[in-house]
């Protein structure tokens, strides 16, 4: 009956140790969050999203609606690569007002290290920026 149960014990100690491994290869940037608030009385246009080194998801154009905000998921991460990324959006009100936010996000050991690279204005606009476990959030206005 040792056998057995040794036995069993060791397939357990080989399932966890491969999903270890499996665990630590993967970027720790992929499904990390980037949320935009938009809390200006107009809508954003989004003009450019990009970041170099990974994908992010949604990816096209589109529109962020006023008082309202859009979660953006970064995948397909380069493990080994200091990854910049930069969100422009256009305000729809005459005259329109570009606002850009710059920022790096690097695969750490155990998370997504994200580094801010607008300041606290954009487009006249402030932006508010607060971190948190695996997402950040750029509140704009």
């Amino acid at each position: 009956m040792n056998y057995y149960t040794n036995k069993i014990k060791l397939a357990c100690l080989a399932s966890l140790f491969a999903a270890g491994i499996a665990n630590a290869a993967d970027p720790q940037c992929n499904g990390f969050e980037i949320k935009i608030k938009n809390n200006l009385p107009d809508n954003l246009l989004i003009k450019k999203i990009i970041i170099s080194g990974a994908e992010v998801q949604p990816n096209g154009l589109g529109q962020i609606d006023k008082q309202s905000q859009q979660t953006f998921t970064v995948y397909n991460s380069n493990p080994d690569t200091l990854m910049n990324g930069e969100f422009i959006f256009n305000t729809i009100s005459l005259p329109t007002k570009e606002i850009a936010l710059h920022f790096e996000l690097q695969n750490k050991n155990l998370h997504c290290s994200h580094s801010d690279l607008t300041g606290n204005e954009s487009g006249g606009y402030p932006i508010d920026t607060s971190r948190g476990v695996g997402k950040v959030t750029y509140s704009i206005g």
